[in-house]
């Protein structure tokens, strides 16, 4: 879970479509969000402040060379915190929010970042797949995998034989892995 699925940033390369713009939007406007109230932002200002880096990353991303041993979320990252730096730099209120985030040790930093992106992609990824699935599939995949329950008391619960909770986990993960592979490494 390093990176923004690579496969998505070399569509919006070199053949973007707006389901693959959708997608990065979906993916990362919830992450750019909670990192502006973090730093202290408004709603309103944290909302203004997402759709300004989701426009800059309308007219940057298809030039954008995508390099594997690089974070694309680290690149995220620091175009959020210029654009933060340049708006507070506009505004003349304290109310813009602190760098107190930006001001922690490169390490507890590091940390801070994993932790929020990791959170909210994993939950971002798993709304969006949840969507291409039954409930019923769904539902036995993630009581099985996430809740822990045993596939017989899912099958019971959910009216299914105990192989169809096998195979309901075996779609949604192998899906999972396509769509997401890095993110879930």
């Amino acid at each position: 879970m390093q990176q923004t699925p690579a496969s998505l940033l070399l569509r919006i390369r070199h053949s973007p479509s707006e389901t693959d713009w959708n997608r990065l939007v979906d993916l990362s406007s919830p992450l750019l969000f909670v990192w502006s109230k973090r730093l202290g932002m408004s709603d309103n200002d944290a909302a203004d402040h997402v759709q300004e880096v989701m426009l800059l990353l309308l007219e940057k991303l298809p030039g954008f060379q995508y390099d594997q041993t690089k974070s694309f979320r680290a690149w995220l990252k620091t175009v959020s915190k210029n654009k933060f730096l340049e708006r507070k730099r506009k505004r003349t209120d304290k109310s813009a929010g602190t760098l107190s985030h930006f001001e922690l040790t490169a390490d507890e930093e590091t940390q801070f970042w994993e932790r929020e992106y990791r959170s909210l992609m994993m939950e971002n990824a798993l709304q969006l797949m949840k969507t291409h699935f039954e409930e019923k599939t769904w539902k036995a995949c993630l009581e099985h995998t996430i809740n822990g329950k045993k596939a017989a008391q899912i099958a019971t619960e959910l009216g299914m034989s105990e192989s169809s909770v096998y195979v309901a986990k075996s779609r949604v993960l192998h899906r999972l892995r396509q769509e997401f592979g890095d993110l879930l490494d």
